[in-house]
């Protein structure tokens, strides 16, 4: 049976609550290459000068090379295949050529998990030469892309198409770790996890569990592999099933351009189970942890998450605010990535301790985007709420405009703008006292919002008979044509999925004229319809998770 990534997984993830690249990204990363072969191929259009300009000049990694194509025809097309579906987080697709950027044309990109059906996430036009998308908030999942919709031009040329597949960390994709201390054995039923790759591996869940420092000098230290600048780290320590296994020691961080030093010192941090610093740009290779001294005899061993340089924060904060450096019960510890992780029930949490009347957080979407829609959730868990704030926005991190002061007796903020802003950087200030926990802080339009909330609640039940199947087609196809591009690009990945198969269902029931699940379907339909239809309206549990894994590997 064909592996049904979108259908099964994703709906998979989506109905288990839990993240849509999760029951995936295992067995990519064991069998797929990070550097996929891409085939060119094109329909309804000729090739008139194949040798000198081969759709091979589109995949060659050369943006001064092209593919020429002639004579538009109705239902033309261009498509590119990576092989197998890969989860990516960029595309970018340039046109024209020469410096002049000759022979540009108006059209449409798709994406497509089987071939046959694709869905929209950009256009372009003759006045533009590149065009980008960036869908790493979400990481869709596909195999081909397709330049459809091609104006009737006479002449058409193709530069390059580049996909950057998630996990890929270009800058820092040969990152490797040296230590003079060393990991525990098997005996902590581990192994599988407890490697130096998994404190590299842009999951703050895996880790390395290294045996307790009993020799001065002890160090950890990351090679990038050649010099780059760096402004900001992070290094994070223990887990929630053992709290007390980080450095309790004060560590020194420094910097280096070659292997053996001489080391310059960023800062030396006091015992803490985690370290963010963010300081002034340097040149540099290496960099280290350097642990001050030895642990006291009751200290454990200790467990490194995560150490890398110039990560993403999607949560900022002013520097008298602090992340709570203890485990609230039952949860784990305060991340910024938890306050956009689309999961209310992790947070950000802020220690009220000695915090200033000018205290601020906010949301850098690390780019600037389009919304007229803010949701702020606060204290879901914890109970530790923001009751009022003041909203404000920019574009550069520097210059701030007021939107606005809101209030909020229950934490929760949601406010429609009456017209649409552009910006990166959300800040909420003028923040009442005491501490904060912030479960979700996002921006998005009223038309993105709109569609993800009739998709979420779209069930089976609504669409088991031709009446009902028709009304939600319309209303799915109608809602989707109303987002942009920038919308389509921002859709969850688990909302993408079930929209996919759901408006496939609709329409399978209204071309058939059936009612119910799985009547009259062949085997390869039911496997794919029925069980997509019964995790849309059943809690997907982990013995069918490990099902549909076992069942893919056999087919």
């Amino acid at each position: 049976m064909k592996k049904q990534a979108l259908s099964l997984l994703g709906l998979s993830a989506l109905a288990a609550g839990i993240a849509f690249a999760s029951l995936t990204q295992t067995p990519l990363a064991e069998t797929k290459a990070s550097s996929p072969t891409i085939t060119p191929t094109s329909s309804g259009l000729s090739v008139p000068q194949p040798e000198e300009h081969p759709l091979s000049s589109m995949v060659d990694g050369n943006d001064s090379t092209w593919a020429w194509f002639h004579t538009a025809t109705s239902g033309c097309y261009i498509q590119f295949d990576y092989g197998a579906d890969y989860r990516f987080s960029a595309l970018t697709l340039l046109t024209g050529y020469g410096e002049s950027f000759g022979d540009t044309f108006n059209g449409n990109v798709k994406i497509s998990e089987d071939g046959a059906t694709f869905y929209k996430i950009g256009s372009f036009t003759t006045a533009e030469h590149a065009f980008s998308v960036d869908l790493s908030a979400n990481g869709y999942y596909f195999r081909y892309v397709r330049i459809t919709d091609i104006s009737a031009e006479t002449w058409m040329a193709v530069r390059e198409i580049t996909g950057t597949i998630s996990g890929d960390t270009s800058a820092f994709a040969s990152v490797s770790v040296s230590s003079n201390m060393t990991l525990v054995g098997d005996g902590y039923g581990v192994a599988d996890v407890n490697t130096a790759t998994d404190i590299v591996d842009n999951d703050i869940d895996t880790f390395a569990w290294y045996n307790r420092v009993t020799s001065a000098n002890a160090y950890i230290q990351l090679d990038l592999g050649s010099t780059k600048s760096v402004s900001s780290l992070q290094f994070l320590q223990s887990r929630k099933a053992s709290p007390s296994d980080y450095a309790q020691t004060a560590i020194t961080f420094a910097y280096a351009t070659a292997a053996d030093g001489p080391f310059t010192t960023i800062a030396t941090s006091a015992s803490a189970r985690q370290h963010f610093l963010s300081f002034d740009p340097v040149e540099a290779r290496y960099i280290r942890a350097s642990l001050s001294g030895t642990e006291s005899s009751v200290s454990n061993d200790f467990i490194i998450r995560d150490f890398s340089v110039n990560p993403v924060w999607p949560i900022r904060y002013s520097s008298d605010l602090k992340i709570y450096d203890d485990y609230r019960q039952g949860y784990a510890l305060s991340n910024s990535s938890y306050g956009v992780d689309g999961n209310e029930a992790t947070f950000v949490d802020f220690d009220g301790t000695n915090r200033g009347a000018s205290s601020w957080f906010e949301l850098d979407s690390q780019k600037a985007v389009t919304f007229d829609k803010i949701n702020l959730i606060t204290g879901k868990e914890t109970g530790d709420k923001v009751t009022a704030c003041t909203l404000s926005y920019s574009t550069d991190g520097i210059s701030y405009t007021d939107i606005g002061a809101e209030t909020s007796n229950d934490g929760t903020f949601s406010v429609t703008l009456p017209n649409k802003l552009t910006a990166r950087y959300l800040r909420a200030s003028a923040l009442s006292s005491g501490w904060m926990s912030i479960n979700e802080f996002n921006v998005t339009t009223q038309e993105l919002e709109a569609f993800v909330n009739y998709v979420t609640a779209l069930s089976c039940a609504d669409i088991a008979t031709v009446s009902g199947a028709t009304t939600a087609k319309q209303t799915l196809e109608n809602d989707y044509a109303a987002l942009s591009s920038a919308d389509i690009a921002n859709i969850p990945a688990a909302t993408l999925a079930k929209y996919t198969y759901m408006h496939s269902y609709c329409q399978y029931v209204i071309t058939n004229n059936v009612s119910g699940l799985g009547q009259n379907l062949s085997q390869e339909d039911t496997d794919r319809y029925l069980l997509a239809g019964l995790v849309c309206v059943a809690a997907f549990s982990g013995a069918m998770a490990i099902f549909f894994r076992k069942k893919n590997k056999k087919d």
